[in-house]
């Protein structure tokens, strides 16, 4: 779920990405846990957030012609899921190009009501908000907000971490390649 989030990344165009493990003692989970994946990619406005990432059925991906002979990297549509599969909350905090600030808080717990059959996901209560810098760094707990760009702060985690588990994603991160610099020959 992580390399799917920083494929994401690589594909709205970020050169770096920072993935941040917080309160890990002794590299275990507690519940007080978190993940901040950051970048400074092409970022979302209110429209990409609503239109596109929470559109269960929908990814431009397939749509899109390379850029400068950039592939996407990121499955379509999957990284929602990403964050689902990781925490049953998440904050996401995003800025695209000359727009404002944007955080969408989200328990997926919300998503999930048993016995509920009638619940259509447009039923569930979201709210997107524009929020100033300072709190974004705080929510983020990172030193500034890029001028574009997108926060993912996982918590509330579904399976424990602990060192095993964080070996096997270096590892996985390790192997990864930007895939865009295969083509820079």
């Amino acid at each position: 779920a992580i390399v799917e989030l920083v494929k994401n990344s690589y594909d709205a165009e970020s050169d770096q990405v920072l993935i941040r493990f917080e309160n890990f003692p002794k590299g275990s989970s507690t519940k007080s846990s978190r993940i901040v994946i950051a970048d400074e990619g092409k970022g979302m406005d209110g429209d990409d957030i609503e239109d596109k990432w929470l559109n269960i059925a929908y990814s431009e991906k397939y749509l899109l012609e390379p850029e400068d002979g950039n592939y996407l990297a990121g499955n379509k549509g999957i990284g929602r899921f990403s964050c689902d599969r990781l925490g049953a909350k998440l904050d996401l905090i995003t800025r695209k190009e000359n727009k404002e600030l944007l955080h969408l808080k989200i328990k997926w717990e919300d998503f999930e009501i048993e016995g509920e059959k009638d619940l259509t996901i447009e039923k569930i209560p979201l709210e997107l908000n524009s929020i100033d810098e300072e709190t974004a760094i705080k929510l983020a707990d990172i030193k500034s907000f890029p001028e574009t760009g997108t926060v993912l702060v996982i918590s509330a985690f579904r399976s424990q971490w602990n060192q095993d588990k964080l070996k096997k994603l270096k590892t996985s991160l390790e192997k990864f390649i930007n895939p865009n610099q295969l083509y820079l020959r």
